[in-house]
């Protein structure tokens, strides 16, 4: 699933580089991104969104970009589309329940027409002080 030259120029197609992502082993070239070579092995899903745990797909690619962002080598929070692959790199998705593909998280989706944007800025803070209990949730949870 890649462009065929001269498309792809900034990676060395004559060498692999190996790398997991959530146990399973992918490989790609060098000079790709870990969002390169994640495309190129049809792994699409990265992550998942951090309120409703909806399915997240790489966006724009411009190294900004929250749809991307796994853990590497157990540092979380990279952007998969500007972090460069290294040889057994340790990728793992993040924001899910269970796996990345049947997140438990994702069943808040049943109440979304319920809960509008930015729902629990306001929803959780009366009666009067009942936000701390609520604050301690939406932490463990984050």
């Amino acid at each position: 699933m890649r462009l065929s030259a001269p498309f792809g120029t900034r990676i060395k197609r004559d060498t692999r580089v190996f790398f997991s992502f959530n146990g399973t082993r992918l490989n790609g070239f060098e000079g790709d991104t870990v969002a390169s070579a994640l495309l190129a092995a049809d792994a699409q899903l990265m992550s998942r969104s951090f309120k409703y745990h909806r399915p997240r797909l790489g966006l724009t690619f411009a190294g900004d970009d929250a749809a991307t962002l796994v853990t590497i080598d157990h540092r979380a929070n990279c952007f998969a589309d500007t972090e460069t692959l290294c040889q057994a790199m340790e990728v793992t998705s993040q924001n899910h329940l269970g796996s990345l593909e049947n997140d438990l998280g994702a069943a808040i989706g049943l109440l979304a027409r319920f809960l509008p944007v930015g729902f629990y800025y306001k929803a959780f803070y009366r009666p009067k002080g009942i936000w701390e209990l609520w604050a301690k949730f939406f932490r463990r949870s984050a």
